[in-house]
């Protein structure tokens, strides 16, 4: 008679229900509190962005166009939106500037000049310039790194986008408006700048 050799199985432990009942719970309320996830680096904090961007602003109202150079990136690109609202609908232009072009984007009469500029004889309504004026430096941050005036709507046309860049946050979208043929927004009426 033919002997076969013996049968070689793993043996794997039993695993006990109650204690893996538990470690599948454990995990459970970890995802659910956030207690998994890797916790944020001190500058990449609301307040550090928030003060951040207070800043640029702040160099906004200055009326020194230069001033807002170091708020924008040294690498990539920069976006600009400009929603003009007219009775027969909004139109909308986007401008890029490569970081080697910001300089001569700001500029008099360049495209962003308008944004950075007080005009004494005449300011532009809704500009960002403008929008600063009259709400103030204090915006909010609406989602992810956007921020918007107070008591602006989430999709406002004024706006101001941040993204990192070698440690530091620098501007990487920003957006402003005119109203050509149509009345103003009531916030242009309220006489005061939100901020006191």
């Amino acid at each position: 008679m033919l002997q076969h050799p013996p049968r070689r199985t793993k043996r794997f432990p039993q695993v006990r229900w109650p204690v893996a009942a538990i470690v599948v719970s454990v995990a459970a309320v970890c995802y659910h509190t956030g207690a998994l996830e890797a916790q944020p680096r001190r500058d990449f904090t609301d307040s550090a962005l928030t003060v951040r961007c207070r800043a640029f602003l702040e160099a906004v109202s200055s009326s020194i166009p230069e001033r807002v150079l170091e708020f924008l990136p040294n690498s990539g690109d920069l976006t600009y939106v400009h929603t003009l609202h007219r009775s027969g609908g909004d139109r909308i232009g986007i401008w890029r500037f490569p970081a080697s072009d910001q300089i001569g984007a700001i500029q008099y009469q360049a495209p962003l000049w308008e944004a950075f500029v007080y005009h004494p004889e005449g300011q532009t309504i809704g500009t960002l310039h403008f929008q600063v004026l009259v709400r103030g430096t204090s915006w909010r941050r609406v989602r992810g790194t956007r921020f918007v005036p107070k008591g602006a709507p989430d999709t406002s046309a004024a706006f101001v986008e941040w993204r990192r860049e070698n440690g530091r946050w620098v501007v990487s979208s920003l957006g402003d408006e005119s109203f050509d043929d149509v009345p103003p927004p009531a916030w242009v009426n309220s006489g005061k700048n939100v901020d006191g």
